[in-house]
């Protein structure tokens, strides 16, 4: 197994974005504040492994679902710093709260787990909505969370779920569905995989219909 570290996992997530195109390792590096030297020395570890290979001077990816795998149990949600709330209403409602006080407020976020699947593949029925917010918004989120009625909770879990993270891709390489933003599919999928039951037939549905 590949030791990943978080720059290792940025490269991961870029290269599972491709899907099934082609690529050079200065297309992954450039949008990205990684030094050349350090996508250059996991992508050759990455082949010399077998998950992605070289074609006429451009890589693709050759193991995708042993990859994700990896990340997926390397970064699980659950070791993820995580900021709970509980408030009244349904998930429609704090998904609104969510992308409305970003859009006015000119902030990212990133739609997760059933949050997201819900916008784009509804099958698991759930009143908890998860988003990545940016480590240094996270004072912004907790004054306009309480003000909209949110209560913060403590050693269980709320309604509302927000995860500060200082990493920018969980945001540069984020989608808009349906007026949401949310995690790119490869994120989505290993973010499922790695909750575990329900989120890993979620995370097999996801990948056939967005990932063929």
């Amino acid at each position: 197994m590949i030791e990943l570290t978080r720059k290792n996992l940025e490269i991961i997530i870029r290269i599972l974005d491709k899907g099934s195109s082609k690529w050079s390792i200065l297309e992954i590096q450039k949008d990205s504040a990684l030094s050349y030297g350090a996508v250059w020395n996991l992508i050759k570890k990455l082949e010399k492994a077998g998950y992605v290979a070289k074609d006429n001077g451009l890589y693709k990816l050759t193991n995708r679902n042993v990859l994700i795998s990896q990340a997926a149990s390397l970064n699980p949600i659950g070791t993820k710093e995580k900021i709970e709330y509980y408030g009244g209403g349904t998930a429609k409602d704090r998904m609104g709260f969510i992308r409305n006080t970003a859009t006015e407020n000119k902030k990212d976020y990133a739609l997760t787990l059933f949050a997201a699947t819900d916008v784009i593949q509804p099958y698991v029925k759930s009143e908890s909505v998860q988003a990545y917010i940016r480590s240094k918004d996270r004072k912004f989120w907790e004054k306009k969370s309480k003000e909209s009625g949110y209560s913060p909770v403590h050693g269980t879990r709320g309604n509302l779920t927000l995860m500060p993270v200082e990493e920018d891709y969980y945001f540069a390489l984020s989608g808009e569905y349906s007026g949401y933003k949310m995690v790119c599919i490869p994120q989505l999928v290993v973010d499922l995989i790695s909750l575990g039951g329900p989120g890993e037939e979620q995370a097999k549905l996801i990948k056939e219909r967005f990932m063929a």
